[in-house]
């Protein structure tokens, strides 16, 4: 019945002038873009009112929007495929999507449109909608840089290696429908641990930018370049066959030996370098797979390195006189007979703490032992184990082996902390699943484990990551972000993800004697860490001087040379 010519809404007991003005006012005081479209009988729609924030985002006067047709709100987009949604039954709710637009300042903007179903208009053919319009723009910006933070490396901005088998991919399989050739050249720098040694790791850093630049000044805008990790690099080359990747590669060559790399930093002046080369191609294969070309392009950059440096040496199926049996045996390959045939072993770098000077916990390193080559640093199989999918199997092992030497180690309080690669955070692995079970079947206390996740394991799930963190923290376990500040995410991941243990990236701490910044840096870290309840530790600590410093500023523990030499994990743990 009608109550005075008033509905009452039964909920609320507003009347229709109450739920009207309540209606009004928000639409007129929203920070929300508004605007009332009418649909005309003839589908066209046009707007008929809108607020003060639709104005504010789209940079229009208020009256040059009334009377606009669907474009300017990005709403023909809906009503280009809406015939064909209506007719299936599925627009019957309100319907969102994102849409962008240029401003009179010629700028342009993303923003959220939802749109609300259409309702009749009393004594009138025609209808209306409400439109929302709100401003994503900082959202879209933080997620492409988000996903270029994905696919691309932090220190010289070409594409990673996760990148780089995409676009491989992606090359050969138009190879395979429409023809033509492709090549692949791999790279690394001659000698580069002696920069590293010698003028340290900021030199170092600057020496792999300026090989990058000069990589993408001489190809062309179609090659992709890629940094694979340390100091490799690759080009690929669509459209090019052997003999003009080996014209790329020899100007690559003589650019280096008429222009050297120069590095003003500690006083060391020019940096000689030189650079070598392994090609492979395309060619007609059908078979070949991203894995394959960079396979071949190892064993030819083996191969030069064996043939004396500063070469370039082109793969060559079958019997290649210059390639022998011992130089095609990749780093993959050495990876496999390692992990197979017990050739990994983990070494022990102490974390000390600052407060109490005792040793808290140590860092497990891991280590190749390798028949030709050695004893073998991560950074020269990581990344290649990496990329023939072989990162999970090492994870796996290092972390069965650090719990098999906790559980045999007589000191039960030991602790120890390893590293995980993203791999071990795929959704197609199940060790974080299996860890708990590890640590049960062996009796060692959750406590005594401590797991470091680097930026670039974190950024590509986030959410994935997230949960992994905090199942490590209900059996007991420890997490620690490695390496923080070394890239653009850290302090989302920080707000993400509720760690224990901050690890600051080395390059803060190298010079942070002689450096302001660093110092102001390490401090902020270290103060915010204290007020959300983080260990804070610092790496690569070389002598007193640094140490008493990140005494002073708050940072909880060290590690590095100065804290004490790296031994093996058995004898760090005790074990006879």
């Amino acid at each position: 019945m009608a109550e005075s010519g008033e509905q009452r809404d039964e909920a609320l007991g507003l009347s229709d002038r109450e739920a009207l003005s309540l209606f009004r006012s928000s639409f007129e005081d929203s920070s929300i873009g508004f605007a009332v479209v009418e649909v005309g009988s003839d589908g066209i729609e046009r707007i008929v009112k809108v607020n003060d924030a639709l104005v504010s985002i789209t940079g229009v006067p208020g009256q040059e929007l009334l009377g606009q047709g669907a474009t300017l709100l990005g709403l023909d987009r809906w009503s280009r495929g809406a015939e064909s949604v209506r007719a299936t039954g599925r627009a019957s709710g309100k319907v969102e999507f994102e849409h962008t637009f240029e401003r009179p300042d010629h700028s342009r903007m993303w923003v959220l449109v939802t749109l609300s179903p259409t309702q009749s208009r009393e004594g009138s053919e025609g209808r209306v909608r409400l439109v929302q319009v709100q401003d994503i723009s900082d959202r879209r910006e933080y997620q492409s840089r988000l996903q270029y933070l994905a696919e691309h490396d932090p220190l010289t901005g070409l594409v990673n290696i996760r990148r780089f088998y995409e676009e491989i991919d992606k090359g050969v399989a138009y190879q395979r429908r429409y023809g033509g050739a492709a090549s692949l050249i791999s790279f690394d720098l001659d000698r580069f641990k002696l920069v590293n040694d010698s003028a340290g790791h900021a030199a170092g850093d600057e020496v792999l930018r300026r090989f990058a630049t000069i990589l993408t000044d001489l190809v062309r805008e179609t090659d992709v370049v890629a940094r694979l990790g340390g100091d490799e690099f690759a080009i690929f080359l669509p459209g090019t066959d052997g003999e003009g990747a080996r014209a790329v590669a020899d100007e690559i060559l003589s650019h280096l030996r008429d222009n050297p790399i120069e590095v003003d930093r500690e006083g060391i002046g020019s940096v000689t370098l030189s650079t070598s080369g392994g090609i492979t191609q395309l060619g007609g294969r059908d078979d070949v797979e991203a894995k394959d070309l960079l396979a071949e392009a190892d064993s030819a950059l083996y191969a030069a390195k064996r043939a004396g440096r500063n070469c370039v040496v082109d793969f060559t199926l079958g019997n290649d006189p210059h390639i022998s049996k011992s130089m095609r045996l990749t780093w993959a390959e050495r990876t496999r007979r390692a992990l197979d045939g017990g050739g990994l072993f983990l070494e022990a770098q102490p974390i000390k703490s600052l407060s109490t000077g005792s040793v808290v916990r140590v860092e497990a390193l891991l280590r190749m032992n390798d028949p030709d080559a050695g004893v073998v640093y991560p950074p020269t199989f990581l990344y290649t184990a990496e990329r023939f999918g072989l990162s999970a199997e090492i994870d796996e092992w290092v972390v069965r082996t650090v719990i098999e030497r906790l559980a045999a180690s007589p000191d039960d309080s030991s602790a120890v902390s390893l590293n995980l690669t993203a791999a071990s955070l795929d959704y197609t692995c199940d060790l974080p699943e299996r860890i708990p079970d590890m640590l049960r079947d062996a009796g060692v206390e959750p406590g005594r484990l401590s797991i470091e996740l680097t930026e670039g394991a974190c950024v590509n799930d986030i959410e994935r990551t997230r949960l992994f963190v905090e199942k490590m923290k209900e059996i007991g376990c420890r997490v620690a972000i490695d390496d923080f500040g070394a890239g653009f995410g850290g302090f989302y991941y920080l707000k993400m993800l509720p760690i224990d243990i901050l690890k600051i990236d080395g390059e803060f701490i190298r010079s942070m004697v002689t450096s302001d910044e660093d110092r102001l840096i390490v401090k902020a870290v270290s103060d915010m860490s204290r007020g959300l309840d983080i260990e804070v530790v610092a790496e690569f600590v070389t002598d007193r001087e640094t140490a008493d410093l990140c005494s002073d500023l708050g940072v909880d523990a060290i590690q590095g040379s100065f804290v004490g030499p790296t031994i093996s994990l058995e004898e760090a743990l005790g074990i006879s």
